[in-house]
């Protein structure tokens, strides 16, 4: 975990708490704009230390409309093992060497059916 602190323009100081996404890389994500740019103005993100990339609201709200319109007729679970367990169920497929989402949906579409979670 990577945590340092951002003083926002109201003078609230504020944690900012980066979790472990893989070996060397950490995420953050906020709603808030104003603690998204104190991140960017932070002597890390300045140094290169932290890498700013988001992009704008309109690219992520086209994007998201994309994956609605692309993926309605698709099955939708919470999350991977709730898909996983459904095509053990449905299909008998043996889960154990379903190691990646990519994976789950390959499976998924072998039997016929298009997943999403």
């Amino acid at each position: 975990m990577l945590i340092f602190v951002v003083t926002l323009p109201s003078g609230l100081i504020k944690s900012v708490e980066f979790e472990r996404c893989s070996n060397n890389a950490y995420s953050y994500l906020t709603d808030n704009k104003q603690v998204a740019d104190c991140i960017r103005k932070h002597p890390l993100t300045k140094a290169g230390r932290i890498i700013d990339e988001s992009q704008p609201e309109e690219v992520q709200l086209q994007k998201h409309e994309e994956e609605h319109v692309t993926n309605e007729n698709a099955l939708h679970f919470e999350n991977i093992t709730k898909a996983k367990n459904y095509l053990a169920k449905t299909f008998g497929v043996d889960t154990r060497k379903l190691k990646s989402p990519q994976s789950v949906k390959d499976e998924a579409k072998k039997n016929g059916v298009e997943m999403d979670f």
